[in-house]
């Protein structure tokens, strides 16, 4: 079975810019850190909107 998004989700998954993760210490490549819920969360160092 493929794993798929699910519509019935209310917001919409993120995408990571995977170019503005390089070299990131703070998520360590990867784009994303686990917040305080244990969520994946965008990164904030690198995954702000307007960088590249």
């Amino acid at each position: 079975m493929a794993h798929e998004a699910d519509p019935t989700t209310p917001i919409p998954a993120f995408r990571i810019n995977t170019a503005s993760a390089r070299n990131c210490h703070d998520c360590g490549e990867w784009g994303t850190v686990i917040d305080m819920h244990g969520h994946d969360a965008p990164c904030p160092t690198c995954q702000r909107p307007g960088r590249a």
